[in-house]
């Protein structure tokens, strides 16, 4: 496996894809394998993987929910958690069991329920609908367990832009995740006869513009898009 990307060869061994990675001092993030081997194209996590989730959020969380909602605590080093799937919490509904032996499926409901558990979790970035959307996930009862579900659209149709996730510090006892969208740094019309990358680069950005299926909806509203989502720092 490429130096970075997350991958072990037992990984790789095991066909398993999901990892956790460093994205700064102090934040870890959490990539989930949200595909459902059993086939159709929303998804799930396993329960092999289910099990591992917890595990990970319980080791890098000195405060937490149990399952009753009752506060526990335990000696570890904080982390702030930032997960990843391809599936958002909406199409992750796909419950199929696979006959590989990782057991039944837990969808997008039980992993938002799961998520509120730990005030450390930030934010959970996704992708499959094609669409800029963000969901704002609020506990009313305790404003560290609030988190941002951030949905981003596609890079192969329109509107193909991609986003950095930026976090902020404010250092007044709240945190800032900033969203901005980014695209080709190419013209919008392209010139058939120029190969370069930029060239290429506007000539699928006008053949994306120009399809017949495009949806213009895809690009979501203002607050869908270059945002700054608060969040209660989970460890002051």
């Amino acid at each position: 496996p490429a130096p970075g990307h997350g991958f072990t060869q037992n990984d790789l061994d095991a066909v398993r894809g999901y990892y956790t990675f460093q994205i700064a001092p102090g934040v870890t993030g959490i990539s989930m394998d949200s595909t459902n081997r059993a086939g159709y194209t929303n998804g799930s996590l396993d329960d092999v993987q289910w099990k591992w989730l917890k595990q990970v959020l319980r080791a890098g969380s000195s405060t937490y929910y149990d399952d009753f909602g009752v506060r526990r605590h335990h000696q570890v080093s904080d982390q702030m958690f930032i997960l990843f799937s391809h599936h958002t919490s909406w199409t992750m509904n796909n419950l199929i069991p696979p006959m590989d032996g990782t057991g039944k499926r837990h969808g997008g409901n039980q992993l938002v329920d799961l998520l509120g558990h730990y005030p450390n979790v930030l934010a959970w970035v996704n992708g499959h609908t094609h669409n800029n959307n963000i969901v704002a996930h609020r506990n009313f009862d305790d404003a560290r367990r609030c988190w941002w579900e951030i949905n981003t659209a596609s890079h192969v149709d329109f509107p193909q832009m991609g986003r950095i996730l930026e976090v902020t510090d404010n250092h007044d006892g709240t945190i800032s995740l900033f969203t901005p969208l980014i695209e080709a740094a190419s013209p919008a019309t392209a010139n058939p006869s120029d190969l370069s990358a930029k060239g290429l680069a506007s000539l699928y950005r006008e053949l994306a513009y120009n399809d017949i299926h495009r949806d213009d909806d895809l690009l979501g509203a203002a607050a869908d898009r270059n945002c700054e989502l608060l969040l209660t720092h989970p460890l002051r």
